[in-house]
């Protein structure tokens, strides 16, 4: 019960050793923190300050005479809040001079340079030239005028979040990214262009040539192409860029001969030729290459990401032919992560039919701004797999994450389905040796992937069953059983998530205690859907293997490494 009136903001650490050491009816101990606490606790308690309920914005704005303010203000490093008017005492603390980090909700910038609420916090930060990260979110007010007021102030900032809470001018957020201090190694810009009108920048060379490492930019919806244009212009050195938002016909015609990494969300416009993305790329040295399900593209695509194959080591897409993924998965010999997604093709994306993203996308459509989507075979041909990869892959000392749609693999185990009336097998054995001599090929060239730590070979739940009308026979994906070849697997010892909801697999109990005796690494098993018998064998020897994954924050921030200093694992003395 103690603990929990604690703040938020001490780390669960400290937070156990508060519970430790106070023992109840232990007054000894009690005393002993007590007399620590200014040594310790204390100035733990004031390093983190959030005031963003109106409860803790009372207590801080009627602080008596805010000395608990002035006298504390030292040992604030980071400060998170809402702009309150109650709060301009707060902002006036004089002796708060060692912030790095500064988040604001609310800001309201108005048109008067002496407007009271402006002036508290271009005082906070004058008095904080070391200020590293500011975030700034729900803005109202014009971008240049922000800029033109805080930047000249902080010639150290390495991290700047801008929300917009109304659409911005083209013009303002140019003059905002070319006041932006040369220091800043991550931009985050989410703010959406009023009007339709072109806007021409000012060149480049007015600006500074700055330090940017990652740049991420979501909400931009028309006439963004020359204002990006400019900017990038001076960033030479971007390795991470992040594209979130309705970019229309968007085409850089200068490649990032820096850029590493590359992410694509809910933008259309790209065709499927791969133009634009060759534009981007640049002509080698891409490390990471992240597409959504909005940026269908083809053959001259899959040409483009091939010239980076000496140096790409991530590659998550969803709308990628099963012959594409052949041709990487034999050409890229440091490919660490290869996501291509479930879906197959006519199948909606996540979200639904009635999304925003779908409502835009046929508005671009109907305008001509977008193509269709392309009607493609998502899945890979086991079939095509062995016949043009090798049996040890290049990628197989370095891949750590596989998942693709894997199937077209005769089961004749799945025999005694009805399809039309018609009870499916029994079938001859040249069938079941194809379908076992098949797998054993698929299970040989997984078995040399011996640093996979999450393998998904699934089909997408909405896949009609593949009934061939030649032998009616159904074709899928891996049985997964110890007969089919399992143990060809047995190298896999660092596998750590097996995902199989997607897949008509036969893992009984001989599969689960071979995977026990060879996975000993084994965390999670996805879709498992065990019968009565191997649910009673798991909650017996694995239970783990069945709980669901455990929600992780969603936290996409990049913040450059600070040096705080070496944190010290602090003692009780001996009691006195």
């Amino acid at each position: 019960m103690i603990v929990q009136r604690f703040p938020d903001n001490l780390t669960a650490e400290i937070l156990a050793l508060i519970a430790d050491l106070l023992t109840p009816k232990n007054l000894a101990v009690c005393l002993r923190v007590c007399k620590h606490w200014s040594k310790v606790f204390h100035p733990l308690f004031w390093r983190n300050m959030s005031i963003t309920s109106p409860t803790t914005n009372r207590w801080f704005s009627n602080a008596p005479d805010n000395k608990l303010i002035q006298t504390n203000a030292p040992l604030v490093r980071s400060l998170r809040c809402h702009f309150f008017t109650s709060l301009t005492p707060f902002f006036q603390a004089k002796k708060m001079t060692n912030l790095s980090r500064l988040d604001l909700w609310g800001l309201v910038l108005p048109n008067d340079n002496k407007a009271i609420l402006w002036v508290p916090l271009l005082n906070l930060i004058a008095r904080n030239p070391g200020l590293r990260f500011l975030a700034i979110y729900n803005l109202l007010g014009t971008a240049d005028n922000l800029a033109a007021k805080i930047f000249p102030s902080l010639p150290n900032l390495q991290v700047m979040k801008l929300h917009a809470g109304r659409p911005v001018s083209a013009k303002s957020l140019d003059a905002f990214l070319m006041m932006l201090p040369p220091s800043v190694l991550y931009l985050k810009v989410d703010a959406s262009i009023s009007g339709g009108e072109k806007y021409v920048p000012a060149p480049s060379s007015h600006g500074p040539r700055m330090k940017l490492r990652r740049l991420a930019c979501s909400g931009f919806m028309f006439h963004t192409e020359a204002v990006l244009n400019s900017f990038l212009k001076r960033c030479p050195d971007l390795e991470t860029m992040i594209c979130e938002g309705t970019l229309s016909k968007l085409k850089m015609n200068e490649p990032r001969p820096r850029l590493q990494n590359f992410v694509m969300k809910d933008s259309f416009g790209w065709g499927t030729d791969g133009i634009a993305l060759d534009n981007w790329i640049g002509p080698m040295g891409l490390r990471s290459l992240i597409l959504d399900d909005k940026c269908t593209f083809g053959v001259k695509t899959v040409e483009t990401i091939l010239k980076h194959r000496s140096t790409l080591e991530e590659l998550r897409v969803t709308q990628v032919q099963g012959t594409h993924i052949v041709s990487l998965l034999k050409s890229c010999p440091r490919l660490s992560i290869l996501s291509t997604g479930s879906k197959t093709a006519g199948e909606p994306t996540a979200g639904g039919r009635d999304s925003l993203a779908s409502i835009i996308r046929d508005v671009l459509l109907k305008e001509g701004m977008a193509e269709p989507p392309a009607k493609m075979d998502y899945t890979v041909n086991a079939a095509s797999l062995i016949g043009a990869t090798p049996v040890v892959w290049p990628c197989a000392g370095t891949l750590r994450t596989l998942e693709m749609i894997l199937a077209n693999i005769p089961r004749p185990d799945l025999q005694g389905v009805m399809i039309h009336g018609k009870m499916l097998g029994p079938y001859p054995d040249s069938l079941w040796i194809e379908s076992r001599d098949m797998q054993r090929q698929i299970y040989e060239r997984l078995g040399h992937c011996t640093k996979l730590r999450k393998l998904i070979l699934g089909v997408s739940l909405l896949r009609s069953l593949d009934v061939r009308e030649a032998n009616s026979c159904i074709y899928e994906g891996l049985e997964f059983s110890l007969d089919s070849g399992l143990g060809l697997l047995s190298g896999l010892t660092d596998l750590r998530v097996l995902d199989v909801q997607m897949l008509e697999h036969k893992i009984g109990i001989p599969e689960l205690e071979w995977m026990k005796t060879h996975w000993k690494k084994l965390e999670r098993i996805v879709g498992l859907e065990p019968d009565e018998t191997s649910l009673k064998w798991i909650k017996k020897h694995k239970p783990a293997w069945i709980r669901p994954e455990a929600k992780k924050p969603e936290d996409e921030d990049y913040v450059p490494p600070q040096k705080t200093g070496p944190f010290k694992t602090w003692t009780l003395g001996p009691a006195r």
